[in-house]
């Protein structure tokens, strides 16, 4: 190999590990606390049965103080969840809507379960699976979960919850990260 190539292949190298690097520092998890309130809805199942009912939910959520790393906040939440009342256990989608310019929403799955602490009150576990987002969440995925109080007789609700996000590596950081491991090789072999 020619002091140019051996130049060259270095020089490939330290460019393809200095971008790969720095992709691997852009996909930090993200974990943000927060908290919100809004109203439930109620109505009866598509095919009617006593024990199923669809639950709508219409608020906002704010993040909080705590987590590890600023997010912008205001969110507009819809969740719509089909509740089996006998096992006190729903399932459904949500969506964190973000209220500014910014377009940092989440959507996905959630699941949960709830108990009546006194006629017209609950406390409820809610279980989100994140799908997907856009903005600062484009690319992500990852699990949250959150605590409600229901006030049933007002219509309402509290909340507060945390969200652990993992940033999924686009194909070109893959691609990237394999072509400096590759590069790596090459000058491996040939320096042997």
């Amino acid at each position: 190999m020619s002091h140019v190539s051996r130049w060259l292949a270095r020089g490939g190298l330290a460019v393809a590990f200095a971008a790969s690097t720095a992709a691997a520092q852009a996909a930090e998890p993200i974990s943000f606390l927060f908290d919100g309130h809004g109203t439930l809805s109620f109505a009866p199942c598509p095919v009617p049965s006593p024990t199923c009912a669809i639950a709508t939910v219409s608020g906002v959520a704010d993040d909080w103080a705590g987590m590890t790393s600023p997010i912008p906040g205001n969110w507009e939440v819809h969740v719509s969840r089909t509740l089996d009342l006998a096992a006190m256990t729903y399932v459904g989608t949500f969506a964190f809507a973000d209220t500014g310019a910014g377009g940092n929403n989440l959507h996905g799955s959630v699941s949960g379960s709830w108990v009546v602490l006194t006629p017209g009150q609950t406390t409820g576990l809610n279980i989100f699976t994140v799908e997907g987002g856009s903005g600062i969440f484009s690319g992500t995925t990852g699990y949250g979960q959150s605590t409600t109080y229901g006030i049933g007789a007002l219509g309402g609700y509290v909340e507060s919850g945390i969200f652990n996000l993992t940033p999924v590596p686009e194909p070109a950081t893959a691609l990237l990260l394999g072509a400096g491991v590759l590069a790596f090789g090459a000058v491996r072999r040939r320096r042997n």
